[in-house]
């Protein structure tokens, strides 16, 4: 980037974007399962991951594993597994904080779309310390009642 730029505004995606959580969903994925004595390799998780709603990706996991585990029992784990480990281990993508401190210090507009909700993304960004960059300028699903891919 040189000095000079028309760029006024950069919008970001929070999860995996902002903040490393792709590895922590799968932590939260692979323990879920482990509550039902079914065992899943973090690896092979990962390998496989890929993003959207939770739901969705519980299903593959499922289908993969060859195993049928109700999904109304499954999540609220999941979730459950998921708090426990952002809580400490959640943390902002290496490079993040410089990049963001950069932009800013060019008054370059930072925002944040994300399908969490405004609720969860407020937290994210509060604990990762990364909610000063952004200010109000959060959009989420719940505020326009459409989630990604949807415009």
């Amino acid at each position: 980037m040189g000095n000079k730029s028309n760029i006024q505004c950069i919008i970001f995606d929070c999860e995996g974007t902002l903040v490393d959580s792709e590895r922590l969903v799968c932590q939260a994925i692979v323990n879920a399962f482990a509550i039902f004595n079914i065992p899943l390799q973090l690896e092979d998780c990962v390998q496989h991951f890929e993003g959207g709603k939770i739901t969705e990706q519980l299903a593959k996991v499922q289908h993969r594993s060859g195993t049928s585990i109700d999904i109304d029992k499954l999540e609220p784990i999941y979730r459950q597994q998921y708090a426990l480990l952002s809580e400490t281990h959640l943390q902002p993508i290496p490079g993040v904080v410089d990049l963001l401190t950069r932009l800013k210090a060019r008054n370059i507009e930072l925002c944040v779309i994300s399908n969490s909700s405004k609720v969860k993304l407020k937290a994210i960004l509060s604990q990762t310390q990364l909610s000063h960059f952004f200010g109000n300028n959060l959009f989420c699903g719940d505020d326009v009642g459409n989630w990604k891919p949807a415009p």
